[in-house]
């Protein structure tokens, strides 16, 4: 059968019916290629690898990676990690709806380390600080172990380097055992012991809001005998497997408290019984064997609120000893901030001052009639012009009358009139119109457009924004994210001594600025600190309004006021009112939360209808808060974008804030939250609209604030909410999301941020969740606003663009079209999500493949980088196949038919890129330390050209200024003669 098989493989024809009489079977088709298959392991959170190669000691612990002894002093430091992954009972630990890590683990981690040091007793562990389980994030763990035995244990989210740790647990090692203990033989259950009825025990732990899951339900059975709680606790067979790595597994250790439920002995509040309490303070613990899976256990009253514990195996050998356990009463609020916000998830954008740089004159046209005045503050040099239109510059550049610029400079016009929902719309009309015969008109493929408004942001968060422009910001941030390097944001103050730092703030390199008193500034993302004592004090008679309730947020939030911070009066505003889908459900959950609700069927953007609402608010329980949820999606790319689609977008946000605004003025109002979009902030492609109108949210608050009244704007990362406007995305778009670095935000990690921002002095905040490392690995694409977080990279071996021209310049025209159909094939990829280039087939239409509007933006941009070349928005509408999208690119990039056919070619792109390093040098050159490694790489490079480069000159005695003076030089004078 083999030999047959080896000449079928060959093509030699074979019988198989002679070779297999008898046989029914029909014959199966092989394909006549090797087999291709992908791999779907599934990925791991945990780390392997050898410590031993880290210069440490294997823990061998489940929770524990690595052992490390310090050179100096005799302290020790054991390091590892957890996850609800990698340890998916842990998340049968849950309080009031929280998952917590139990005490019982960091008993057993401070003992572990107390084992490597002789310390076979624990005096004292106090536990300080909930550790949260958020979802699938793992954390990394610290025990360390002083010289004085003094054993403290930290964690922090899992490769965040930049966070800092959180000290959960502190406490004193001793070498010490203690007197010997006798165990519990003897006849079990004891002469006299009462059973107690165990089997609703965990049903009414969790009607009081301590839920155990499979792993934590170990009490079989339970007694009650002279003042005492006898009970039988076994481990699942699931967790016995790693019961022996464990000195006492915890899950076992915390069942074993689970008695005190049980019958009259313990009667105040304990981990297992009403009042939500948890493990406190442990002192005297001992373990004497490891490995048990299933233990006796007699809890003995210790105090108040205090237990002692003693476990022994089967036979009544002892296993453990708790001499006494105190227990404290734990509140949602306390769960609700413990550790939940992290270093990475509060952010604001901070404008700090940029130095002036100077260079070259850069062309200028001025395009509207808003800006024309501005020409005699311009050098003569720079401005080339002033047009009523894009389409009439494109003209006067076509007919000979005007140079072709670099920078078309607009502004936006101011509308007059005191209807401000009114005069955003029309300034976002008569700007729409402009940026979008921009952007469509292939003549300014190589210029940029540079939209200069006034006071739209907010450098002095003190003064009063301009409402309409700071929306252009939002619906242009957008355009940015669509079109990277064609848009300049300038916000000025002044019309005079600022528009004349115009050329400078173009130079700057800068996507987004403003200019004040003579000095540029531009935005930065940085971190704040949550409020030390988050919390609104609303009083019992006090009433708060929640727009938007029918949504999933907003039905979030009104739960959450009313639990956590006792809201007692609540009006929710939608447009069905009560007749909402689900508003029945809510109503009852917030009634038996001991709200009052009254719903409101109301549209937010009638003004009248609002007032209404208002009116009816009874008098002794005034108003006192106004949550703006409120919003609708519309998405579109700036491009496509209609003025309709925008003003459906501008109604439930703008106008429906701007009325409750306008109508509780008069009001000494304790909180005012509008929720805003991270959209507006970073620019998120195809949302245009949608940003255009949070800026406004964001612009509001900074408003309200410069009149002396409260107000908050909370620019949103995406929720992980299922009815939130995050559920329309799939698999392919969170997944870029991830990629860019924005994860989604747990329910309980949101409403943590929301009580956090609460009392900050600070009108616009972007409580986002941002995955830095996935950030930092894109460092050198990000824009200017993440440089306080993430700092750009040093100078890298070659630009992707460059290092891909020079790779075809090598190759035939069949090679050309093939590496830029791999590098579309690859790209593709990256977008949907898959491991490999294989997954994209040449032929196949990218809209087949799962392509989107926003996704195509997304490889547009993506080869914009790599070739250098400039694409349109519409790229895989116009080239819908990777293979047609090659050819257009071997096209576009004009290369040499073959390699070798032009000698120049080499010549004149090395002049090409030293022209862009030359108009690069004077920023990059800002303080002497640049100044001088600067310096040093050009000699280097000159020298590289060979004796003649140093023909007048040593350039190894040159100085600094020598040396900048001769490239300059060159610069003006010798590439136009090259």
């Amino acid at each position: 059968m083999r030999s047959l098989g080896e000449a079928h493989v060959r093509g030699i024809h074979i019988d198989w019916k002679a070779v297999l009489p008898g046989t029914d079977r029909p014959a199966v088709s092989l394909p006549t290629y090797a087999f291709q298959h992908t791999r779907f392991w599934p990925r791991s959170t945990g780390r392997a690898g050898d410590p031993a190669g880290l210069g440490q000691i294997a823990a061998g612990h489940p929770l524990l990676g690595a052992t490390v002894h310090p050179a100096a002093g005799t302290g020790l430091l054991l390091t590892g990690s957890l996850s609800a992954t990698a340890q998916p009972w842990l998340t049968g630990h849950s309080v009031l709806g929280t998952v917590i890590v139990p005490g019982s683990v960091f008993v057993e981690l401070a003992l572990r380390a107390g084992r490597d040091l002789g310390c076979d007793r624990l005096d004292e562990l106090t536990l300080e600080t909930p550790l949260v389980l958020d979802g699938d994030t793992a954390y990394d763990l610290q025990v360390a172990v002083t010289e004085d035995l003094e054993v403290s244990i930290h964690s922090r989210p899992a490769g965040a380097a930049e966070e800092s740790w959180t000290r959960h647990a502190g406490g004193i090692l001793n070498p010490e055992r203690g007197p010997a203990r006798t165990g519990l033989a003897g006849p079990w259950p004891p002469h006299g012991a009462t059973p107690l009825p165990a089997e609703d025990l965990y049903q009414r732990l969790a009607d009081s809001g301590i839920d155990y899951g499979p792993a934590f339900r170990g009490l079989r059975a339970a007694w009650e005998h002279d003042g005492e709680i006898l009970a039988e606790v076994r481990l699942p067979e699931s967790e016995t497997v790693d019961a022996g790595h464990y000195g006492l597994h915890p899950a076992l250790l915390d069942a074993a408290l689970h008695g005190m439920g049980l019958g009259s002995v313990f009667s105040g509040p304990d981990e297992s019984g009403s009042g939500g309490s948890v493990a406190f303070s442990w002192s005297g613990v001992t373990y004497d064997a490891s490995g048990a899976t299933a233990v006796r256990v007699r809890l003995t009253p210790a105090g108040e609120n205090a237990v002692a514990v003693e476990i022994s195996d089967a036979a009544g050998v002892p296993v453990a000893s708790v001499e006494a356990l105190v227990m404290r009463p734990v509140s949602a609020d306390q769960l609700g901030g413990a550790g939940r916000v992290s270093r990475n998830s509060l952010f604001r954008l901070d404008w700090p001052e940029q130095p002036l740089p100077s260079g070259e004159h850069c062309r200028i046209a001025l395009v509207g009639a808003d800006c024309w005045d501005w020409a005699p503050w311009l050098d003569s040099g720079e401005h080339s012009g002033a047009f009523p239109t894009p389409r009439a510059l494109a003209e006067a550049v076509a007919d000979g009358s005007a140079e072709p610029p670099e920078f078309v400079v607009t502004t936006v016009p101011a509308v007059a009139g005191e209807d401000i929902p009114a005069a955003v719309s029309g300034t976002l009309s008569s700007l729409l119109d402009t940026a979008q015969s921009w952007l469509h008109d292939d003549r300014f493929a190589d210029t940029r457009l540079v939209v200069v408004t006034r006071r739209a942001m907010p450098v002095d968060p003190s003064a009063e924004p301009d409402l309409p422009a700071a929306s252009v910001w939002g619906l242009l941030r957008s355009a940015q994210s669509e079109h990277p390097d064609r848009i300049v944001l300038v916000d000025i103050e002044d019309d005079t001594s600022d528009v004349s730092l115009l050329p400078a703030a173009m130079r700057s390199g800068e996507p987004q600025l403003a200019i004040r008193a003579g000095r540029l500034f531009a935005p930065r993302l940085v971190r704040v600190e949550p409020a030390a004592e988050p919390g609104f004090g609303f009083g019992d008679h006090e009433t708060v309004l929640i727009t938007g309730a029918s949504g999933g947020l907003g039905r979030i939030v009104a739960r959450h006021l009313a639990e956590t911070h006792g809201v007692r009066h609540l009006v929710l505003l939608s447009r069905r009112g009560r007749q909402a889908e689900g508003a029945g459900e809510l109503a009852a959950d917030l009634t038996e939360l001991g709200a009052e609700v009254t719903f409101a069927a109301c549209d937010v953007a009638d003004a009248a209808a609002v007032a209404r609402v208002l009116d009816d608010i009874p008098a002794d329980r005034p108003l006192a808060g106004v949550v703006h949820t409120a919003g609708v999606v519309d998405d579109g790319l700036v491009e496509s974008l209609s003025m309709d689609q925008i003003d459906r977008v501008l109604r439930p946000k703008v106008c429906g804030a701007w009325h409750l605004h306008t109508l509780t003025r008069q009001l000494d109002l304790r909180a005012f939250i509008v929720f805003s979009s991270g959209a507006t902030t970073f620019g998120g492609p195809g949302q245009g609209a949608y940003a255009a109108a949070n800026a406004f949210l964001d612009a509001l608050a900074g408003f309200r604030r410069a009149h002396d009244l409260s107000a908050t704007s909370l620019a949103w990362g995406m929720w992980a909410e299922s009815n939130g406007m995050g559920s329309r995305l799939d698999e392919t778009a969170l997944a870029r999301m991830a990629r860019n670095g924005a994860l989604p935000l747990s329910v309980a990690e949101g409403l943590a941020l929301f009580d956090a921002t609460h009392g900050l002095d600070h009108a616009a905040l972007v409580p986002v969740r941002l995955d830095l490392a996935a950030l930092r690995g894109q460092a050198g694409s990000l824009p200017p606003m993440f440089r306080e977080l993430v700092p750009p990279p040093g100078r890298q071996a070659a630009e992707d663009s460059a290092a891909l021209l020079r790779t075809l310049a090598g190759l035939t025209e069949d090679d050309r079209r093939r590496t830029l159909l791999d590098a579309v094939r690859a790209n593709a990829a990256a977008v949907l999500g898959h491991s490999s280039a294989a997954g994209v087939d040449p032929e196949r239409s990218f809209l087949e493949s799962g392509f989107d509007s926003l996704t195509a933006v997304e490889l547009r941009n993506r080869m914009t980088r790599v070739t250098g070349a400039r694409l349109r928005a519409t790229l895989i509408f116009d080239f819908p196949t990777p293979a047609r999208l090659a050819g257009h690119l071997l096209d576009q990039l004009d290369l040499a038919a073959e390699p070798g056919a032009s000698p120049a070619a080499d010549s004149d792109m090395v002049l090409a890129e030293l022209e862009r390093v030359g108009a690069a040098l004077p920023a990059a050159v800002s303080d002497t330390a640049s100044r001088r490694r600067v310096a040093e790489r050009l000699r280097e490079l000159l020298q590289l050209c060979g004796p003649s480069a140093a023909a007048g000159g040593d350039l190894e005695s040159a100085t600094d200024d020598e040396l900048f003076a001769l490239v300059d030089d060159e610069f003006e004078h010798g590439v136009e003669t090259a």
